[in-house]
């Protein structure tokens, strides 16, 4: 069987981790506000393309096989530099998990 690949999860990805470097800007100050809007204009525009590949990101995540998670945990490490090394954590860890339950489900939801 053909793998599907990784460009749509790594579309999600880029926009999440995007937008928690956003979020960590914003609140530099300790509190969010209508200036901090502007800083979030690139990440609107990237929401139609994720939301349009919702069914491919999902199919792609589905699809995962260890070397293709290896593959994203690499690219996510290299290509974004998130300054709060907790915040950094939390997402690899919530991505990790996101991307488990969803194979789980694929293995659970199997008809056989």
């Amino acid at each position: 069987m053909e793998k599907l690949g990784i460009d749509k999860v790594k579309l999600a990805l880029a926009l999440g981790f995007s937008l928690g470097e956003q979020i960590e800007k914003a609140m530099e100050d300790g509190k969010f506000n209508l200036s901090d809007l502007p800083g979030f204009i690139d990440e609107f525009m990237q929401i139609q393309g994720v939301v349009e590949s919702g069914k491919d990101v999902l199919a792609q995540a589905l699809d995962l096989d260890a070397a293709e998670r290896a593959e994203i945990n690499t690219w996510a490490q290299a290509e974004f530099n998130i300054a709060n090394d907790e915040l950094e954590a939390k997402i690899e860890s919530a991505l990790d998990l996101a991307i488990s339950i969803l194979m789980a489900k694929k293995v659970w939801t199997k008809k056989v």
